[in-house]
């Protein structure tokens, strides 16, 4: 993944985005405007992508595994748990 921001630039090492239904950020470097580096690694519970379907071009969708819908929140019982 790269991300473009003001002033800088991201790059995330992934799962594979092909097979991963839910990506996990592994990595990320992030290379500000004055030069700076910054280097991050994940721990045992990395961030996820979700709604990835969203951030695959349509042309790359039928060869990626896209999860499934699994409706709002409320319906799976996460509102309970925040």
């Amino acid at each position: 993944m790269v991300k473009v921001a003001p002033g800088a630039v991201t790059f995330g090492r992934t799962t594979d985005w092909s097979t991963d239904p839910h990506p996990a950020l592994l990595e990320s470097i992030r290379v500000g405007e004055d030069g700076s580096v910054r280097r991050r690694r994940e721990g045992s519970n990395p961030p996820i992508y979700h709604r990835k379907e969203t951030m695959v071009s349509a042309d790359h969708r039928s060869s990626v595994e896209l999860p499934e819908p699994i409706g709002e929140p409320t319906e799976r019982g996460l509102k309970n748990r925040l």
